[in-house]
């Protein structure tokens, strides 16, 4: 009798440990596809990331070239307008001293001509319609003007 009961301990014994190798197969599994469904998920994540950078970059350079495009159009327009008006009073003005007048007119135009370059060099469509090159040495021809770097 002893070798029936034994028996039944023995299949006992070995249906446990079936049944805890079968759970800890199992539990192994479950754990490795916890750890890839969660690195799968943060590169998911990082890659959100790198877009949300990148769009947030765009749209930061789309507002930059627009704020420089409507400066440019206000000093062009505004300023511009004001300037070549002081000058056509200017002209007709008649002054005591010729010499004065003569120089005001001088600086007038001088800040007409600087004025339009600055808005020519603010409108980021320029550097389009003539490449970086010529945009480059244009803005070294007005640096050499100032005479202070030479």
């Amino acid at each position: 009798m002893e070798n029936p009961q034994r028996e039944d301990i023995v299949i006992t014994i070995i249906l446990a440990s079936i049944l805890i190798v079968i759970l800890a197969v199992s539990m192994l599994l479950f754990f490795l596809l916890f750890v890839k469904k969660k690195q799968v998920l943060l590169r998911e994540k990082d890659m959100m990331q790198a877009n949300f950078e990148q769009t947030l970059l765009q749209t930061q350079l789309e507002i930059q070239e627009q704020t420089l495009r409507n400066i440019s159009h206000e000093i062009h327009d505004n300023i511009g307008q004001i300037l070549s008006l002081v000058s056509l009073n200017l002209n007709i003005l008649s002054c005591n001293n010729p010499d004065k007048l003569l120089q005001t007119e001088e600086l007038v135009t001088k800040a007409i001509t600087d004025l339009r370059d600055l808005s020519k060099s603010l409108n980021p469509e320029r550097l389009q319609q003539v490449g970086l090159k010529e945009a480059i040495e244009h803005e070294l021809q007005n640096l050499e003007k100032t005479e202070k770097y030479s």
